[in-house]
């Protein structure tokens, strides 16, 4: 897993993907399958922008903390 795909997001694109050729091409994958690999992947991004977001917040609190001493400089 590369560094900046903690959640598997890359993997989870692919499982969307192979779901979709399924349905499309054989009887082994229904529409419903598709739309719960779809929903997952989903669930994953939102995570991860979540995680991105609770990030920024946490480096605009440690800035804050610092009492802007980096613009005196």
């Amino acid at each position: 897993m590369e560094p900046n795909d903690l959640l598997g997001l890359k993997k989870l694109q692919r499982t969307v993907n192979s779901t979709k050729l399924l349905m499309t091409y054989s009887t082994a994958s229904s529409y419903l399958e598709v739309l719960t690999a779809q929903q997952t992947l989903l669930q994953a991004e939102l995570t991860e922008v979540k995680e991105i977001q609770a990030c920024l917040q946490g480096m605009t609190a440690l800035y804050r903390a610092m009492g802007d001493i980096f613009i005196r400089l």
